[in-house]
């Protein structure tokens, strides 16, 4: 593989409602669709859950896993089954989150800086106001200051876009002391993040070292794993000189790994109660149209088919119990 070049996911998404169209590029994976901050690809829909889907490489190809979502996501008009990985390539890579539909390509695509997110990316959006300075910030940071301006002014400026995008309903800061105390808000979130961030990482790092699952993050970013404080991380984080510096995005990944876990945890312990239920066993008894359907006979039986069901499912336990896996069973 050429050393300057990376595998890229590209995204198409389109509102069929409207015709808005977005195109995005990833070049690592798992890539995370949701309606939370913290996904790769943040849609700000109603219909949209938290956590969504993830896209995830293999082979040659790419899958898409349903993180148990309400909605659901469909794929040549059918609502795929939550928690399995389903093949995109049979579809052409298209899939469908309600009506925005998402076309996927495989490609290799140049290296390039850091990909950093300036500020909170609402990509398709219901929300024009979060959306109206998700774009003013994008502009102002992409626009080269003017030769001669004093830093000074472009630093107020900057400061002031900040705020404008984070805190719209207070006063844009004018005066040293309104700025002062904005500063301290950032520098109060600032130090709140890295703080945060060590031990969720490290309790992310223990489970998934106890059930044997490595995510991406873990082993492409060592600059947000192997910090051994808040300061050694933000060090690393706000290196604002070094153009492949991809610490905050992997901090944003440790972080969706996290959440995700925590919320498929019930449901993944609910699949195995479920799946281990006197219902489900009865009913599997039922439809092997056993002949002794009474006394010690049928409790035996019943036994012998729960035991069953456990050893089938013990292999599978870890990765139903945290949204990766469903049970199988007999018909």
């Amino acid at each position: 593989m050429n050393p300057s070049t990376t595998l890229t996911l590209s995204l198409h998404v389109t509102d069929t409602r409207s015709g808005a169209a977005l195109q995005r590029q990833f070049r690592r994976f798992p890539v995370r669709l949701g309606r939370n901050a913290l996904n790769d690809l943040p849609l700000d829909f109603g219909f949209v859950s938290q956590f969504h889907v993830v896209l995830e490489k293999s082979e040659q190809s790419v899958m898409l896993r349903d993180l148990g979502s309400r909605n659901g996501a469909t794929v040549n008009g059918q609502r795929i089954v939550a928690h399995e990985r389903h093949d995109l390539a049979a579809s052409g890579y298209v899939f469908e989150i309600g009506p925005l539909r998402f076309q996927a390509s495989l490609s290799m695509m140049a290296k390039q800086g850091g990909d950093d997110r300036t500020a909170m990316l609402v990509a398709v959006s219901e929300n024009p106001a979060a959306q109206d300075a998700t774009q003013a910030w994008q502009a102002f940071v992409e626009t080269p200051a003017a030769s001669g301006r004093d830093p000074r002014d472009v630093a107020l400026q900057g400061l002031q876009h900040l705020a404008t995008t984070f805190a719209s309903s207070a006063p844009t800061p004018e005066d040293p002391e309104s700025v002062l105390q904005f500063l301290r808000r950032v520098k109060f979130a600032l130090d709140l993040l890295f703080e945060t961030f060590i031990p969720t990482r490290d309790a992310v790092e223990q489970t998934r070292a106890l059930v044997d699952l490595t995510p991406p993050a873990f082993r492409d970013a060592t600059a947000a794993t192997t910090a051994a404080n808040a300061g050694e991380l933000a060090l690393n984080a706000l290196d604002w000189q070094d153009p492949n510096n991809e610490t905050l995005r992997a901090v944003q990944s440790i972080f969706a790994d996290a959440v995700i876990e925590h919320l498929a945890v019930p449901e993944g312990a609910k699949r195995i109660f479920d799946a281990l239920a006197p219902k489900s066993i009865e009913g599997e008894y039922a439809r092997g149209g056993a002949s002794m359907r009474f006394g010690p006979f049928k409790e035996a039986a019943l036994w012998r088919l729960y035991e069953a069901r456990h050893r089938q499912l013990e292999p599978q336990a870890v990765a139903m119990l945290f949204g990766t896996a469903r049970p199988v069973t007999k018909p």
